[in-house]
C-alpha cells in the first residue's frame, strides 16, 4: 500500500487544497491547521498520521469529530478520477522541484538508501505514483484508517495537562 498511502496522505491532508484543510480550516473554521502524513521510507513499520490544531475557543472533541467525519466520508466515497489525477500531478511536480537542488536530491536518495531501497526505487517512484488507482487509494485507506488500531494524542499546555 506504500504508494497508495502517499497519494492518500496528499488527498486527505497534503496542504491547502486537501480535504481536511478545506473542511476543518477553511469551511468550518475549527482549526488553525490540519493535515495527514505518511513516510514510506522507513526501515521498520511506519505510521499514517492525521493531525489538526484547534483555533482558540474550539474544544478538541468538536475538532476530532470534524476530522473523523472527513475520514468516514473518504472511506465511504473513495476518491474520484479528477481528484486522483490532480494529486498525482502535484506529487510528481513536488518530486521534480525537490531534485532541482543538490541538497534535495541528496536527501531523497539518502533517505531511501538508509531504509533498504535502491537507486532504481527512487528513479521508479514517479512511475509508481502515476500508476496508483482510486481503488488502491481506497483499499489503503481502509487498511490503515481503522478506529480499533488508531491512537489519539492531545498536546496540551503544561497548565492544563493532568498528571496521574
Amino acid at each position: 500500500h506504500a504508494y497508495a498511502l502517499e497519494v492518500l496522505a496528499e488527498i486527505l491532508g497534503g496542504g491547502g487544497t486537501s480535504r481536511l484543510y478545506r473542511a476543518v480550516v477553511v469551511e468550518a473554521g475549527l482549526a488553525a491547521g490540519a493535515g495527514a502524513f505518511y513516510r514510506g521510507t522507513s526501515l521498520d513499520a511506519t505510521t499514517f498520521r492525521v493531525y489538526a490544531s484547534p483555533r482558540p475557543g474550539i474544544e478538541m472533541d468538536v475538532l476530532e469529530r470534524a476530522v473523523n467525519e472527513q475520514i468516514v466520508r473518504l472511506l465511504a466515497e473513495g476518491v474520484d478520477g479528477p481528484e486522483l489525477a490532480r494529486t498525482q500531478q502535484r506529487l510528481l511536480a513536488e518530486a521534480i522541484f525537490a531534485r532541482d537542488s543538490l541538497g534535495g536530491a541528496a536527501r531523497v536518495f539518502g533517505s531511501a538508501l538508509t531504509c533498504g531501497a535502491e537507486v532504481a526505487d527512487v528513479e521508479a517512484w514517479p512511475t509508481r505514483i502515476a500508476a496508483v488507482t482510486a481503488d488502491q487509494v481506497l483499499a489503503a485507506a481502509r487498511h490503515v484508517l481503522r478506529p480499533e488500531q488508531s491512537v489519539t494524542a492531545l498536546l496540551l499546555p503544561a497548565s492544563t495537562a493532568t498528571s496521574e
